[in-house]
């Protein structure tokens, strides 16, 4: 802010000299006002340029102190939150056994084991949920790896189970129990790995942001919605008559989840993020379709009817971590900046004697 010298005869007290002494030593923040009780004053105010420059540098102190100038942004840690990625494992596991102790996936052409069960479910939940941590501390290259991780290196763990098997003629309880050994590698890696802070490095707290991802959680519930309503009806005719429960939910969250939620963005004036939400729930899930289809069948241990209902569960879960990132890692914008509230004000007496007489004056920041 400028600063401007002003007189209670309504004369300049000062000239250029004085109000450049009083502008270095403010360091260009405050507003400086010098009121005199003497008139005739300017062909002297040069030599009151130390009276300035000692005088702001007593107030601008007490005036950062209250506000008058922006402060430095605070430098935080950055720590390690490993234990946020296996709180969400922990949750993972306990969805598998709910679900590995119920006949939810039970059916005349389709009963897989429990424990294959309990790891596929681990599997599939723990591939959306410890991603979405990653993603909500904004990390979205630790989260793009983890999801990666997940539901690649399980399926190729199990193959060294079924190799493994193979001289017992244990092809399928190998890769089941290679499944859950990759799934456990998982954990590990993305605890200690994925989730550590950069040692010795500080981060500097982001500007203040507004989340709005309440709203496309709220598109994504209808896509849920629609998703649940074909899953509980019976198709005759059409594309889905052949379908699964399973295979109906994930087309109908896919129909609207696609299409609906990244024009929240849109709305938000955010239209990058808004591709960037089209291209992760358009390419994630057909590529978590192949993986869950083989990831399922592993740990199920090559059950019959384990290709569609692998297929199925890999789909939904990729637009269900499609959705997570969308929600928790693209729904940001800045927040609006609130309007600043009354200054308080700082005034220091000042005089210096001059020939046949004194200045007297005060200066102050306002």
């Amino acid at each position: 802010m400028a600063v401007r010298l002003v007189a209670v005869d309504g004369r300049s007290l000062v000239d250029a000299l004085v109000i450049q002494c009083a502008g270095a030593a403010a360091g260009g923040g405050g507003k400086i006002v010098v009121v005199s009780t003497e008139h005739g004053v300017r062909s002297r105010a040069r030599r009151c340029g130390w009276l300035v420059t000692a005088t702001v540098a007593l107030i601008a102190p007490a005036a950062r102190a209250q506000g008058q100038g922006p402060s430095p942004p605070e430098l935080q840690p950055d720590p390690d939150y490993g234990e946020q990625t296996m709180a969400a494992n922990g949750l993972a596991l306990a969805a598998g056994l709910l679900v590995a102790y119920s006949d939810v996936w039970r059916s005349a052409e389709h009963d897989p084991p429990r424990l294959g069960v309990a790891v596929a479910t681990t599997y599939f939940v723990g591939a959306v949920g410890a991603p979405a941590v990653h993603f909500a501390r904004g990390r979205f290259k630790a989260g793009a790896n983890d999801l990666l991780l997940r539901f690649s290196l399980p399926p190729m763990v199990s193959l060294l189970g079924m190799l493994a098997g193979l001289k017992d003629d244990q092809v399928g309880r190998g890769a089941m129990v290679g499944m859950a050994v990759g799934v456990g590698a998982t954990w590990l890696i993305d605890a200690f790995a994925l989730a550590e802070g950069e040692k010795g490095a500080t981060a500097v707290a982001r500007p203040p942001e507004r989340w709005y991802g309440w709203q496309v959680a709220m598109l994504d519930g209808l896509g849920v919605a629609f998703g649940l309503a074909l899953a509980a009806t019976e198709p005759r005719t059409g594309i889905t008559r052949d379908w699964g429960p399973l295979a109906r939910a994930a087309a109908g969250f896919y129909t609207v989840g696609f299409f609906l939620p990244p024009l929240v963005h849109f709305v938000h004036g955010r239209p990058a993020r808004a591709l960037g939400a089209w291209a992760a729930r358009g390419l994630i899930a057909p590529v978590t379709l192949l993986l869950g289809m083989g990831g399922y069948c592993a740990a199920t241990g090559g059950a019959r009817g384990c290709v569609g209902v692998g297929a199925s569960a890999g789909f939904l879960a990729g637009m269900a971590a499609a959705a997570v990132f969308d929600i928790a890692g693209l729904a940001w914008e800045p927040q609006p900046s609130s309007a600043p509230g009354p200054a308080s004000g700082h005034v220091v007496p000042a005089a210096y004697p001059v020939a046949g007489g004194a200045v007297v004056g005060a200066l102050g920041s306002f």
